[in-house]
């Protein structure tokens, strides 16, 4: 089923900010159609501009319960761990 094909993590390093942005998009509207309670998004650390990206957009987002970073052994700020509601 659509629930095995998802992969509650999304990896947006390298990308374009625009294309980025657009697979954010995709991947929280598929978790939230599917029911998934956390996922995970890697940003990576680099300039900042996905990850700041990635925090307003999950800021607008009703569904979103709370996200925080990752612990360092785990990616730490390179990684966004959200918690749907």
């Amino acid at each position: 089923g659509q629930m095995s094909d998802f992969n509650s993590k999304l990896d947006i390093r390298g990308k374009r900010l625009e294309e980025g942005k657009d697979l954010i998009q995709k991947f929280m509207d598929g978790a939230f159609t599917l029911g998934i309670k956390e996922v995970s998004i890697v940003h990576g650390k680099g300039d900042g501009a996905l990850r700041k990206a990635t925090r307003e957009y999950l800021k607008t987002l009703s569904f979103v319960e709370s996200w925080k970073y990752e612990h360092a052994d785990r990616g730490g700020q390179g990684v966004s761990h959200i918690v749907l509601k």
